[in-house]
């Protein structure tokens, strides 16, 4: 089927600002194609988080899931997302209706479990029922700081993020060029739930670096990573060497990948390595994997050999 993404566009513009109007305080984060609402009531928080793709609403729902960021309450998250995937039907914006359906799940337990209150004398104390009281006074910062590492790609595979976007995910595997940028893209690998992705491109400049980073985070996958640690080296037109890194909020990462390049001899190139945190922590295993697949894609695109990474420019500019 085709779809035109000119008016899927128009759609979710249109259901962004109806959310914004409607549940304004309860909205954590409204981003380009990530949203974030929250749904309280008196005993219970829960958190919609929501992927938009090309094809929604056209032909399928949002990637999407539902957290319960404080383990508060008594629901089974599964069955309701079940039944949110069962209320879309094709061409129909359906966040309003998930998040109505959401509330008025969680306030029929408030209702019973204020009906079990209502027979004690002794206080509840946090945790002991379900849906622990002090969901209600839980404020948005607090939320906002349980949420920031889960990402919606904890629950699904590469491959089942990818498919809901018409165009490639990345500027393409070895081989394939994206004008003057050649980036070449390395497998996914998976550890304990966290998703490690490495992305590699020749570069003579700053401004290479710069230019070649706005390409990958135009795909939505890559900057709703949790981390995109980058790396780089060059030596400039006045034979000067240039490196510097970026850990992106994982400590020390990026220092890492740098002395990675650095051992393998590279020159003239940009390393990004996304990570989506899948709610594990993984210690200091969480380095090995950054390199690993960082070394992987370096071998794979070609760009460590001697000839390669000489300084010479043959593609560049016309030199």
């Amino acid at each position: 089927a085709v779809v035109s993404t000119q008016s899927t566009g128009v759609e979710q513009e249109n259901e962004k600002e109806l959310l914004s109007a409607m549940f304004e305080s309860d909205i954590l984060s409204i981003e380009e194609t990530v949203i974030t609402v929250i749904v309280k009531t008196v005993h219970h928080t829960l958190a919609l988080r929501v992927l938009y793709h090309e094809q929604y609403p056209s032909l399928s729902a949002p990637i999407f899931t539902i957290l319960d960021p404080h383990n508060q309450s008594a629901v089974n998250l599964t069955e309701l997302e079940e039944a949110c995937e069962a209320m879309f039907v094709e061409g129909e914006c359906v966040l309003y209706s998930w998040i109505l359906y959401l509330q008025d799940t969680l306030e029929g337990l408030d209702t019973k479990i204020e009906a079990r209150l209502a027979g004690r004398d002794d206080p509840v104390t946090p945790g002991e029922e379900e849906g622990d009281v002090l969901g209600s006074e839980v404020g948005d910062l607090e939320l906002a700081e349980a949420l920031q590492d889960i990402q919606l790609e904890e629950k699904f595979s590469y491959e089942q993020l990818t498919e809901h976007f018409t165009y490639q995910p990345t500027g393409g595997t070895a081989g394939e060029e994206d004008e003057e940028d050649e980036i070449f893209t390395g497998e996914v690998l998976v550890e304990r739930k966290s998703y490690f992705q490495a992305h590699v491109c020749r570069i003579h400049s700053k401004a290479d670096v710069s230019r070649v980073l706005g390409k990958l985070l135009q795909n939505p996958k890559i900057s709703a990573a949790t981390h995109n640690i980058l790396a780089y080296r060059f030596t400039d037109d006045n034979g000067k060497a240039n490196e510097d890194y970026e850990d992106d909020g994982e400590a020390k990462a990026g220092g890492r990948l740098l002395e990675l390049i650095q051992l393998m001899s590279v020159h003239d190139i940009l390393v990004v390595v996304s990570r989506w945190y899948g709610g594990v922590l993984l210690g200091p295993s969480r380095f090995k994997c950054i390199n690993n697949v960082a070394r992987e894609t370096i071998m794979a695109s070609g760009l460590h050999s001697t000839e390669q990474s000489s300084g010479k420019r043959k593609k560049k500019r016309g030199k």
